[in-house]
């Protein structure tokens, strides 16, 4: 068992079984966790230091379980795929209707006066 493990492997965070998790949250090692719930993952960190990550049954309900038996929980949302997406395609059209407008200011800035129909005949040369 990883958890048992000598504090120096406290900075390597390794797999556990779901079984090893359980028993160690009745026995009250576990001190906190992050549970990722879109990926029936928690990263756990024991009383004694060492850190791990589980991977849970979708019908298991860790952050109950967690809060039952004391443990500090943190659940971690992650951004869905098509919100980072719609970002993208929001940021790029922004981005093309800027560098539009600079091309329109330049080319305008660039072309000389010309006289419109408000400004009269113009003098015979």
């Amino acid at each position: 068992m990883a958890a048992l493990a000598a504090p120096a492997a406290a900075t390597t965070a390794k797999q556990e079984s779901y079984a090893d998790f359980q028993s160690q949250l009745s026995s009250g090692q576990v001190k906190a966790a992050t549970v990722v719930p879109k990926k029936h993952t928690a990263n756990v960190k024991l009383r004694n230091g060492v850190k791990y990550r589980v991977t849970y049954p979708p019908t298991a309900d860790p952050v109950a379980a967690l809060r039952a038996h004391g443990a500090h929980v943190r659940v971690k949302k992650t951004a869905s795929s098509s919100h980072v997406r719609l970002r993208y395609i929001v940021l790029a059209v922004v981005a093309a209707l800027a560098l539009a407008g600079g091309v329109a200011y330049l080319v305008r800035r660039r072309r000389p006066a010309t006289p419109g129909p408000a400004a009269g005949p113009t003098p015979p040369a």
